[in-house]
């Protein structure tokens, strides 16, 4: 069973005040709904970060190669039975089998930190026949709430340059198995699920990264934190240790353990999200590169400038709810993706070509159904931004 806790991208949010130098629940103050846009870079030509004070941590000549999302919602809003908590997240884990099921996380906010208060789980039934040849064979896991033994702080407050903050707790997820080879009988059964990790201000600087455009943005003020995090996964049947044969069956390893190093930097001011983060490997090589421009923007308080470059016309506009939105391009074949962001550089939909019911020069798509101020940002077929330009729909 993959870990309960999020991955790095998802696992961390901050906001300080201007020139502030700490981190603490007076100056925390992330929306607690809302989306983080994330861009995967080319970790190819790319070197782990030099920890140390003073730093200046220049990435501005990333090369990207694609971009993701993560949604939280407002936990108030949430029919788990969780109204004290601040917001949530969709978060999959797997069955004993490999198989995915429903969860979410909750996060929560006081005086003590940022910290994960809860995993939910929905109900969830699987056939084991495919495993063990008897089609009546089941696996039942009813929707439970997993609380955590120890605080899971992502953030312990007040974050400063010389903070560092340690957890180990116990997940269980109870279920009940139905497998006559092994002479089971909806036997009640659950995986306990082992979390340690240290929390390390290893750095503080200036990081640089690029905008979208590939162009490097201004210095933002930062912390880097490395993150040591080790996972062992336990299987118990009737309170006992699950029997190897039925281990075997389903390829799993009792008391397995997985250990994940990764590093992330914090801006000191203005946003909920890492500015960037990145994963190592045992050998310390970057296995995977995160960075956010927005991050980036919300922190110096900058807006998202329209790229002008292009001969590409967007119209019209302004524009009202329901009209088409017509795009001229100068050569039919550079299309690659449309894009419409908010003002802050979130992408709201995503058109790809093969999307496109209508070809040639122009392009007919609708805007965003709801008035205000957008972003029209196309892209060619290598992923090169062509032309930006702002929308306001009525």
């Amino acid at each position: 069973m993959k870990k309960l806790l999020f991955s790095a991208l998802a696992a961390m949010t901050l906001v300080s005040n201007l020139n502030a130098q700490i981190i603490d629940f007076s100056n925390f103050s992330v929306p607690a709904a809302g989306s983080d846009i994330y861009h995967r870079a080319n970790v190819s030509s790319v070197s782990p970060a030099t920890p140390g004070s003073g730093q200046t941590w220049d990435y501005s000549t990333l090369i990207p190669t694609s971009f993701d999302s993560l949604v939280y919602f407002d936990a108030k809003d949430s029919t788990t039975g969780y109204p004290d908590v601040y917001n949530f997240v969709y978060d999959d884990l797997n069955s004993p089998s490999g198989a995915s099921i429903d969860g979410y996380e909750f996060y929560n906010i006081n005086a003590s930190g940022f910290y994960v208060a809860a995993f939910y789980v929905e109900d969830y039934w699987e056939s084991l026949g495919v495993f063990t040849g008897n089609a009546g064979d089941e696996l039942v896991i009813n929707k439970q709430r997993i609380p955590f033994q120890d605080t899971v702080y992502l953030l312990k407050f007040p974050v400063n340059s010389q903070s560092s903050w340690s957890r180990s707790n116990n997940r269980v997820v109870n279920f009940d198995l139905t497998i006559a080879g092994f002479g089971l009988n909806q036997a009640p059964g659950y995986i306990k699920n082992t979390d340690q990790e240290t929390r390390t201000v290893v750095g503080e600087g200036q990081v640089i990264i690029p905008d979208e455009f590939g162009n490097a943005m201004p210095p933002v003020d930062a912390y880097m934190i490395d993150v040591m995090h080790t996972t062992t996964d336990s299987f118990f049947l009737g309170g006992q240790p699950a029997p190897p044969a039925l281990m075997n069956a389903f390829g799993l390893t009792q008391g397995n353990s997985q250990t994940t190093h990764f590093v992330v930097f914090y801006a000191k001011t203005g946003s909920g999200y890492p500015v960037l983060s990145y994963n190592l490997d045992g050998l310390n090589n970057i296995t995977g590169f995160f960075y956010r421009p927005y991050v980036v923007r919300n922190s110096l308080g900058i807006g998202l400038e329209e790229n002008q470059a292009s001969n590409i016309q967007v119209y019209p506009n302004p524009i009202q709810s329901g009209e088409t939105l017509s795009i001229a391009l100068e050569n039919e074949n550079e299309l690659g993706q449309i894009e419409i962001l908010s003002l802050n550089g979130q992408v709201l939909s995503q058109i790809n070509r093969s999307e496109i019911a209508n070809s040639g020069k122009q392009i007919n798509i609708l805007p965003p159904a709801h008035p205000g101020l957008y972003l029209v940002q196309i892209k060619n077929q290598k992923g090169e931004v062509l032309k930006m330009q702002k929308i306001q729909v009525l």
